[in-house]
């Protein structure tokens, strides 16, 4: 690496280190590096999983302990304990602290598949140093596996200042009443830096609105479900020219403009009630409410809650700054349009400790503003199942992407539907600049395939109203290192490509690293395909040229400073086709693989 692109990466740290809200603070530990275990093995069989493997718990009394949980003062912190349950019962295990019992926290089987994580989330006391904590499994049929634990500032136990109980305010919680009116009341009652706590049912509501200063609780006990009914849930309307609230996003089921110190928890469910016929599959987006959707605010943090069911995108933070989202789970069966985690036009962004099964593009920062999405962090993530992008930027790309860090991921794509699920997504085609991205420590399988880089140089320009149009300066400053991709099923093949502006002038993808790198490629292809067209503003996707490319590993065009260090690529079926092939590419310094031109 040179000492520009050094120079970048530490400066990428610093983003990341500061991409925080004020008082939050978070740190995973990897099962397989645990400090001490009994009756447990690693295994690494079911794939993906962050890290390099998994504990699985054999038996009654297997136990796995960390002794090196290390937070920096004495206090409450939640516990995040990311696990796979494939079986049809719980699978309890007890949890002790410092040598104390805490609870038996049940494991309950989510999905019936071993390579499907979840988070239990349980609030531990911790002193300040280091900490010993250990899960012991209670039945013969053992634990889980284990994939990672997270320890997280904040607790689950007890709603911080006055609080206000919806309950007080009208609302009965019995899953069939009107509850919005009540909650409503309860907010607007809340005096600064109180709690809105929601406790022991199901509380039905259409849009809520959220304000300053406040924290809006909803406990292990409640859930928040959302109402068919349109006219509870009016049109947001943020003032802003934003591109993506002018084509998609119109309603939202838990939502604030404006607001700062923002806190939104509790352990509880976010219900989107996405599964039916009002909303479920309708194309037009922007009548379909979005279930945690803040706008143009500063200091929010969304943590410990379960998001089911969501009728649109499921958390959608827009042009906001010092946002932390932590140890969600994210859940919505089939249907159009729903998206993971998508922060459009936000600085100082971290995310971390969720899990996701989502319908479309799982991570997917967004640009439709001048201001751009800056610092911009996702870690210790689990994608489930997508049909669509795992990791992507550029599907509305106006303003730029900068110091933005994907890292320590499992992405699980879907065979069954076939799209264009790319594992690492980097696009712009709107304008946007992308310099300086880390994508690092990606486990991934089922993807279409694994690598897709594109500057579109303007093609599309869905800007701002009265914004001008602008091909984009730069695509640059990519790192993508420590990246195992098994199993992909498209043999398209891997694409890096610039483009030409309307203009005329060539926008290439520059200083982009490939390290250690290693892709399972789909063959089976038995004629080498021609050159693929060039790119003239179609979707970005990996295969919006309608065919396969000439390579079946990397296929480059348009580019320069392209490095490849100790990267390999397989590929099965037996194919006719290059490893890697170029065209107007320069500088392409390649270790282990043969570029052909």
């Amino acid at each position: 690496m040179n000492i520009k692109h050094l120079t970048f990466c530490l400066m990428i740290v610093f983003a990341v280190s500061s991409a925080t809200a004020s008082d939050f603070s978070t740190t995973h530990y990897e099962a397989e590096k645990s400090t001490a275990q009994s009756g447990c093995t690693v295994d690494s069989g079911n794939f993906p999983y962050v890290g390099s493997g998994y504990i699985v718990m054999q038996g009654k009394s297997a136990y796995v302990e960390w002794s090196n949980v290390t937070v920096p003062s004495a206090g409450e912190y939640t516990l995040i304990i990311k696990y796979a349950n494939g079986s049809e019962k719980e699978r309890p295990c007890g949890l002790h602290v410092n040598g104390l019992a805490v609870e038996t926290v049940p494991f309950k089987p989510v999905y019936k598949d071993w390579c499907y994580y979840w988070n239990a989330r349980v609030s531990v006391k911790l002193k300040k140093g280091k900490n010993v904590i250990r899960l012991t499994a209670t039945t013969g049929a053992g634990g889980p596996n284990i994939d990672n634990i997270a320890v997280s500032s904040g607790s689950l136990t007890t709603p911080p200042g006055k609080q206000f109980n919806v309950r007080s305010y009208g609302a009965k919680g019995d899953g069939v009443t009107d509850d919005t009116k009540a909650i409503q009341k309860a907010i607007d009652a809340c005096t600064p830096d109180g709690s809105v706590v929601l406790s022991k049912g199901v509380f039905m509501s259409g849009m809520i609105r959220l304000k300053s200063d406040m924290t809006f609780w909803i406990d292990q006990t409640a859930t928040l479900k959302a109402i068919q009914n349109q006219k509870l849930f009016p049109v947001t309307d943020p003032p802003t020219k934003n591109v993506s609230v002018a084509d998609e996003l119109g309603k939202a089921f838990i939502y604030s403009q404006g607001a700062h110190n923002l806190t939104i928890t509790g352990g509880g469910t976010v219900d989107g009630n996405g599964k039916t016929k009002i909303w479920n599959g309708k194309k037009d987006e922007s009548i379909r409410p979005i279930p945690v959707y803040p706008t143009q605010g500063t200091n929010i943090k969304l943590t410990n809650l379960d998001i089911i069911e969501g009728a649109m995108w499921n958390v959608v933070p827009l042009e906001c700054d010092d946002v932390v989202i932590d140890g969600l789970n994210i859940y919505t069966t089939f249907g159009k349009n729903k998206d993971g985690i998508d922060p459009c036009d936000c600085h100082r962004v971290l995310i971390a400790n969720c899990t996701l099964y989502v319908e479309d593009d799982a991570l997917c920062p967004k640009s439709g503003h001048v201001r751009g999405c800056e610092d911009i962090t996702y870690r210790n993530i689990t994608v489930n199942k997508t049909i669509c992008g795992l990791v992507k930027l550029g599907t509305k790309s106006y303003g730029h992407f900068k110091n933005i860090v994907f890292e320590d991921l499992a992405l699980y794509g879907y065979v069954g539907w076939k799209a264009s699920n790319v594992g690492i997504n980097l696009s712009t085609v709107d304008g946007a600049d992308i310099d300086g991205i880390i994508v690092r420590r990606v486990n991934m399988r089922n993807a279409a395939t694994a690598v897709f880089i594109l500057h579109g140089a303007g093609r599309t320009s869905r800007n701002p109203v009265g914004s001008p149009d602008k091909p984009g300066r730069y695509v640059k400053n990519i790192l993508i290192e420590d990246v195992d991709a098994r199993a992909c099923h498209d043999p398209i093949g891997n694409f890096i490509t610039g483009a030409e502006s309307k203009a005329g002038e060539m926008h290439k993808v520059t200083d982009v690293t490939l390290r250690n790198v290693r892709v399972e490629c789909k063959g089976g292809v038995d004629k080498v395909p021609e050159h693929p067209k060039e790119f003239a503003g179609e979707y970005p996707n990996y295969d919006w040229s309608k065919s396969k490319l000439p390579a079946y590993g990397y296929y480059i065009r348009h580019a320069d400073r392209i490095t490849f260090e100790n990267c390999s690529t397989t590929v099965s079926p037996a194919d006719v086709r290059k490893e890697m092939v170029l065209v107007n590419a320069e500088h392409v310094t390649v270790d282990g693989l043969a570029p052909v031109k």
